[in-house]
């Protein structure tokens, strides 16, 4: 049921961003959700699913290189501890990467941001610092402001739920 629910939700945002093409930056909604069900969900499952979205959706917009389907799910797995509680912000003792977990969302948003621009690149001839220029400029502040308060507002979201008790880990981890 949950995986259907999240696999329901990753389509409608694809559908989403390919019916406001025009006005919404390419992956604005995507990648932030993308993130949020890797983080969220905690399990290859998860991982998978926010994968094959990203792939789904560079195949119907595609660039020149897949980077965030195929570097995003690594980078993801390496912050991601699996565990059968949710994450405690509350102990006293923690290493630098457990205090920055709030903040893994929208850091793994940003690096994704970063992939799909670079991978939107045409690197068939080496491009020149203004080339690129060029080519990000018009898209990078808009892409921004509106991926990194969504995912922002996931992040808040995840904590509020592990609070709250309502995030549980499966401990099946297919």
């Amino acid at each position: 049921m949950r995986i259907a629910l999240t696999l329901t939700f990753l389509w409608l945002t694809i559908a989403i961003e390919q019916t406001w093409s025009g006005s919404l930056p390419h992956g604005a909604l995507l990648l932030p959700i993308a993130c949020g069900v890797m983080f969220w969900m905690r399990s290859v499952s998860g991982i998978l699913l926010a994968s094959t979205a990203l792939l789904l959706d560079w195949i119907a917009r595609p660039g020149f290189l897949p980077l965030c389907p195929m570097l995003l799910p690594g980078m993801a797995a390496c912050l991601i501890s699996p565990s059968s509680k949710p994450d405690d912000y509350s102990s006293r003792r923690q290493s630098f990467v457990r205090m920055l977990t709030p903040l893994h969302v929208p850091l793994i948003t940003l690096m994704a941001v970063s992939l799909q621009l670079i991978g939107q690149l045409n690197l068939s001839s080496v491009p020149t610092l203004n080339d690129i220029q060029l080519s990000v400029r018009p898209t990078l502040p808009a892409l921004l402001m509106i991926s990194l308060p969504v995912s922002a507002g996931i992040s808040m979201l995840m904590r509020l739920a592990d609070e709250l008790g309502l995030r549980h880990a499966s401990q099946q981890w297919i």
